[in-house]
């Protein structure tokens, strides 16, 4: 991190296991990939208190159809939320990590909706 940037605030919606860009697991003589994706993202304004406004966002795309298969497939699912210089606000991100044949399906469906954002 360079002496300009201000922390980012990191916070889990469900169990960590790391924190690497790619990972393994080895089960029953297997090898499962994991690769850490960016799910979804928005901007806020410059907020008191950005935890609280970045709540309703979150579970509003927790009851999407994407927000659910994300929810349910993606392990290690967390939020950060870091200054926005572009806006003077903030921005939140949601990433989780998928394994390879999720993080293929992934690509595949989900696509369209991601070059929209």
């Amino acid at each position: 991190m360079s002496k300009f940037q201000l922390p980012v605030h990191n916070t889990y919606l469900g169990p960590a296991r790391s924190k690497l860009d790619e990972y393994n697991i080895i089960d029953d003589e297997v090898i499962h990939y994991h690769k850490n994706v960016k799910l979804h993202q928005f901007n806020m304004g410059d907020v008191e208190d950005p935890e609280i406004y970045a709540a309703h966002p979150i579970y509003e795309w927790q009851q999407t159809d994407y927000g659910k298969w994300c929810m349910t497939n993606a392990v290690d699912v967390r939020y950060s939320i870091s200054l926005d210089h572009n806006t003077y606000g903030y921005k939140a991100v949601i990433s989780g990590d998928l394994e390879d044949k999720m993080y293929t399906f992934w690509l595949l469906k989900y696509n369209d909706y991601r070059s929209t954002r």
